[in-house]
This record gives C-alpha cells, sequence and structure tokens, in this order.
C-alpha cells in the first residue's frame, strides 16, 4: 500500500474542511479558564523547559538514585514522580505524553529494570506534548551527588552544570 501525494492549488479547501478560524483560537468562559490558556499562549521569552522523572512498573536502587540526582540538577523546573508507573514508552507512548502534558513538561526521564534491560533510562523531549524524539541509555555504574564531599552535606551546588561522558568504540571510532 503506497501513497502518493498530490498537489492542491490555494484555491482548494484544505483537507477535512478544517476553517482555519476554528483552530485560530480557544475562547474560555471563565476567567481562570482565560488565565490557563494566557499560560499557553506562545511568547516571545518561553519559559524554561520543565523536566517530568518518573520511574516503570520496575526499577532498580541504581535507577531510582540516577533519576533522583537529575532531579536535583533540574530541581526548580522538574516533577519527580516517586511512584511506579505502567508506562512503556517503545510500545505505546501514549500515556507518557499524557502525564508530559498534564505537568506541562516538554523533557522527560523515565527509568526501568528488567532482565533483558538491567538499569535502563530512557531521555526524551517533547513538543506540542507529543514525543519528538527519544533515547535509551544503560547505566553500568553511577555515582550519587551525595557521595561527593561539598562541606558537610555532600552533594553538588546548584549552580553546576551537568555532565554526561559516552565512552566505547562507537562513540570513539568515527567511519566516514
Amino acid at each position: 500500500a503506497t501513497s502518493t501525494r498530490t498537489h492542491r492549488s490555494a484555491a482548494e479547501p484544505p483537507p477535512h474542511h478544517l476553517s482555519l478560524m476554528s483552530l485560530e483560537s480557544r475562547r474560555a468562559k471563565s476567567a481562570r479558564g482565560r488565565r490557563f490558556l494566557a499560560q499557553r499562549e506562545p511568547k516571545l521569552v518561553e519559559n524554561p523547559r520543565t523536566a517530568l522523572l518518573a520511574r516503570g512498573q520496575k526499577s532498580s536502587a541504581v535507577v531510582n538514585e540516577l533519576l533522583t540526582d537529575l532531579f536535583c540538577l533540574k530541581k526548580p523546573h522538574a516533577k519527580h514522580f516517586r511512584r511506579h508507573n505502567a508506562v512503556h514508552p517503545w510500545e505505546d507512548a501514549t500515556p507518557l505524553e499524557f502525564l508530559c502534558q498534564k505537568n506541562d513538561a516538554s523533557l522527560f526521564g523515565f527509568g526501568t529494570h528488567s532482565k533483558k534491560r538491567p538499569h535502563n533510562l530512557v531521555l526524551g523531549r517533547c513538543f506540542d506534548h507529543r514525543i519528538l524524539d527519544m533515547y535509551e541509555f544503560g547505566v553500568e555504574a553511577s555515582a550519587a551527588m551525595a557521595g561527593f564531599a561539598r562541606g558537610a552535606g555532600g552533594g553538588a551546588s546548584g549552580e553546576a552544570k551537568p555532565l554526561l561522558q559516552f565512552n566505547g568504540d562507537g562513540w570513539e571510532n568515527v567511519v566516514e
């Protein structure tokens, strides 16, 4: 089954006969609804990206610790779900898209653990509350931020920039 695209002239109506006026704006009936829609409108200076960090049905202590550290790095602009979620991002992304829309998050991190994929971390981006791309990482070794001594309490400062280091033959050998 192949599909062919045809070029339409400007005089022809758009597919499904949608009018641009109905898509252009939504009107709220209450003041609360107007404030909500005003927050979601495009802005000249966008708000910082919010990250959603969640656990899968099963997650290991390594993955939980890593999600907590990512939350601490992104803290004012992050939501951390500590309960397990029945979400499988590679099979059906709609529950994850719903969570991102509900929490107004454009970045997400999802941690799971299974026999086939131990200590698995999925990081991704959303655009218009739809998943744009996802990357899957297998965590082999992780050091918690609390293990690094900073004064008496340990951890890292809020001004520190995160570092991701990629090692291995796949990252070092470039075939041209």
